[in-house]
């Protein structure tokens, strides 16, 4: 009894109570007993062993069944804008993957301006997105992270030899931007807007990378998020223009439906993106 107790973290005199309950129930002696000793089981003690052996283990069995219930499971599907998808989320679809090996991730690669038209059609569960805080009356979005926006010009451009770029330096430069409908083009055109000057020439692109090629080979300058342009930063191929004008902040975001707000799968993803890209993991 002594043993049990103490396997069990429970006083002995409670196991002592359980075991006199369990024979009153069944109406028979359980344990031969010698003074204080047990020195075996009886007939209906041995009855009833394996009886309560195999009702541990379907115990066991039913809170395991329940667990597994209330880890998410089914299909989460994705949308995310290339930059997002290319430079944040391959970490995050890892992780989540370790933590919920039972969800199947979907995901689809949208441009900006097509991104939030599916999640407002029901066609993805979860958007990822860089853009300046949203706000929807169908749609729920939290900033998750914000990133850094950087001018970049190729290190022999002459731009990159100046102590400080004002936007009265853009004047007659080449300007390669994203597409139309990118969150984060606004931000460049407001800056020459307000400066009054008009680039010498602007190309528009539907790809970072193709952009980031063009100004390694000389074309022009642009503004991409740092992580988008860090490898080429460190190796030399681009150069990190020192912009003295007027900030230009842009957000890691999600987005989904008003109805989905409840989905395991959503508040599951959603949780793990906030730790992940709040800490810098991705």
């Amino acid at each position: 009894i002594s043993q049990a107790a103490q396997l069990l973290d429970y006083a002995q005199s409670t196991v002592t109570a359980q075991i006199q309950a369990l024979e009153t129930s069944v109406g028979q002696p359980l344990l031969y007993r010698t003074g204080k000793r047990i020195t075996a089981l009886t007939p209906a003690g041995e009855t009833l062993l394996p009886l309560a052996q195999r009702a541990a283990r379907l115990a066991v069995d039913m809170q395991t069944s329940f667990d597994r219930e209330a880890q998410p499971s089914g299909t989460l599907v994705i949308g995310a804008s290339e930059t997002v998808l290319t430079y944040q989320l391959p970490a995050l679809l890892v992780a989540y993957g370790k933590h919920h090996p039972q969800v199947r991730l979907v995901i689809r690669p949208f441009r900006y301006e097509a991104l939030l038209d599916q999640v407002r059609y029901g066609n993805i569960d979860l958007a990822f997105l860089f853009e300046q805080p949203l706000r929807s009356s169908k749609i729920e979005t939290t900033c998750l992270r914000q990133a850094e926006m950087i001018l970049v010009a190729a290190p022999t451009h002459p731009l990159a030899a100046l102590p400080t770029v004002n936007p009265q330096d853009l004047e007659d430069v080449t300007i390669l931007f994203t597409e139309h409908g990118c969150g984060y083009r606004p931000l460049l055109e407001q800056v020459c807007l307000e400066a009054g000057i008009r680039p010498m020439t602007n190309l528009e692109f539907n790809s970072s990378e193709a952009i980031k090629q063009c100004v390694i080979a000389g074309l022009g300058i642009t503004l991409l998020p740092h992580i988008a342009v860090a490898t080429e930063l460190q190796a030399g191929q681009l150069a990190m223009l020192p912009w003295s004008g007027t900030p230009m902040p842009i957000y890691t975001q999600a987005a989904w439906r008003h109805d989905h707000t409840a989905s395991p799968l959503v508040q599951s993803m959603l949780a793990l993106s906030k730790t992940m890209l709040e800490d810098g993991t991705c």
